[in-house]
């Protein structure tokens, strides 16, 4: 193949036939491709630096074990490509097709998917660190155990996902959506929950301690001995939530809203509900001794 041994630094290619070429053993560093046919191309094990893919055609392409940073994909189509045990690190993927793609046990550092359709792609094994996940949609998905820590999912759809046991600690899932989602077990430490929707979803031994559920809105959810240490739920919505022996010390209620609660059991010391108004709802034998601006319905199981 005349890309073998090939050195391409700087190199562009600008609507190139380069269907099945095998660039392994090139040198790839500041080199583009523009409107280009590179299906079946083969690019395991390489080491890649600053390269550019805008309107490609990728499908079935090969990047298992490929260790790639500072590059960019545009627009491309990458259905059924390969990027087992990929190594990514500052890389971007914007609007590209994913069907059918393999990303399992690969690895993701400070890498953005905008977009990206990821209901259908094996991401088993899948670790990601300080990357965002823009309006992705990761329905469906078996993310048991998975590592995803520090990254944000903005607008992200969870829905009939299985987040069970995996680590969310620090991220950033604002609008996300998680409906019928497996998530006990979870570790969401300090996360962030903004205008989120959970309905239908079992959250049972999560660990979520100063994750903020700002305007969030939960249906549905079952949070039993859950850990919820100063979690602060302003302004969220609440239905048909069971809490029942949860450790909610220091969780902070603002203007929050819930019907049909079930905070049996609880741990309720030094909570602070402020403006909270809780209809139907079973505190009975929950701590709540410390629990400060308590309100009628918490006023009634202290007695």
């Amino acid at each position: 193949d005349v890309t073998q041994q090939a050195q391409l630094e700087g190199a562009t290619f600008v609507n190139c036939e380069l269907v099945g070429a095998d660039f392994r053993c090139a040198g790839l560093r500041r080199v583009a491709f523009c409107q280009s046919q590179m299906a079946d191309t083969n690019w395991n094990g390489t080491v890649c630096w600053m390269l550019a893919f805008s309107q490609c055609d990728l499908n079935r392409s090969h990047w298992a074990a490929v260790s790639m940073e500072k590059s960019m994909f545009s627009s491309c189509r990458l259905a059924q490509s390969q990027w087992q045990e990929a190594q990514l690190l500052r890389s971007a993927f914007a609007a590209c097709e994913w069907s059918g793609s393999n990303w399992q046990d690969a690895q993701l550092q400070q890498v953005t998917l905008n977009e990206a359709e990821l209901q259908d792609v094996q991401l088993g094994g899948m670790r990601a660190n300080t990357s965002l996940f823009i309006k992705a949609n990761l329905s469906g998905q078996r993310l048991a155990d998975a590592s995803l820590v520090r990254c944000t999912f903005q607008g992200t759809d969870f829905s009939g996902a299985n987040l069970s046991r995996a680590d969310l600690t620090e991220c950033n899932c604002g609008e996300a959506r998680f409906i019928d989602t497996v998530m006990t077990g979870l570790t969401a430490l300090r996360c962030q929950f903004v205008k989120a929707q959970f309905e239908r979803v079992n959250l049972d031994n999560a660990r979520l301690e100063g994750a903020v559920l700002l305007k969030a809105s939960l249906k549905e959810v079952s949070l039993r001995n859950a850990g919820l240490v100063k979690t602060v739920w302003d302004h969220s919505q609440h239905q048909q939530v069971r809490l029942t022996y949860a450790d909610l010390r220091f969780a902070r209620f603002a203007h929050a809203h819930g019907q049909d609660m079930d905070f049996q059991n609880c741990q309720l010391d030094r909570a602070s509900f402020h403006m909270a108004v809780w209809e139907r709802s079973d505190f009975s034998g929950a701590n709540t001794g410390a629990a400060q601006g308590t309100n009628e319905a918490l006023a009634a199981a202290e007695k």
